[in-house]
């Protein structure tokens, strides 16, 4: 799974949850590309999908760095 197919999975789980909630239905886990999150509440499960996508991208943004230096 390509780092934007992640950011977009983690978007629509994201989504998904708020919907779930909406109808009176919470997720309290979810698997991403093998990557497991359970929490508590579906709020705590927002925050660490969110916290899940900024770590992906400060990781990409880390390599292009490390890459750049290297050429």
């Amino acid at each position: 799974m390509t780092l934007a197919e992640k950011i977009q999975a983690i978007e629509e789980a994201e989504a998904e949850i708020l919907t779930n909630l909406k109808n009176g239905s919470e997720i309290s886990k979810y698997s991403i590309d093998g990557i497991s999150i359970e929490k508590r509440s579906p709020i705590e499960m927002i925050k660490e999908l969110k916290a899940l996508k900024a770590s992906l991208i400060a990781s990409a943004n880390q390599s292009q760095t490390i890459q750049l230096i290297l050429k």
